[in-house]
């Protein structure tokens, strides 16, 4: 049965799983409520692997995203100090509230704009053209 579950929310992740910054609620609640009356679980816990999962999705793709913003100090588009503002603001937006995201796309053009960093250098990185979905990638 565990190996049932595992596969389960394995296949369901894989197909449906966005490391999006997500409010409170995960948009996954009917397939956890579903997947613990199934198997007769503790909802708690089925969320528990669901929570575990983003988490490790989420390093994963911080850590790419870092990776290609090296690259791009590394060919002089961005200095190192423009790097660490890129990650402190991607950290503080991610874990803002998606009405919160939402009030921060003008102040996310006008912030790059002040400190001459191209938006246009991510994809998905900032929101609408600059990524607001949280995702941790550059072009």
């Amino acid at each position: 049965m565990t190996a049932l579950l595992t596969v389960l929310i394995a296949a369901g992740l894989a197909k449906t799983v966005s490391v999006s910054a997500q409010d409170e609620t995960t948009p996954f609640q009917s397939l956890i409520t579903r997947i613990a009356d199934k198997f007769n679980l503790k909802t708690e816990d089925v969320q528990s692997v669901f929570e575990e999962h983003r988490q490790e999705r989420r390093t994963e793709m911080k850590a790419r995203f870092e990776d290609r913003l090296d690259a791009l100090v590394g060919e002089g588009k961005l200095t190192e100090a423009q790097k660490k503002l890129i990650m402190d603001k991607k950290e503080e937006l991610f874990n803002n509230s998606q009405t919160e995201r939402q009030a921060h796309r003008d102040e996310m053009q006008k912030w790059a704009q002040d400190n001459g960093i191209d938006l246009d250098l991510f994809s998905g990185g900032f929101g609408g053209k600059f990524g607001m979905r949280g995702g941790w990638r550059a072009k």
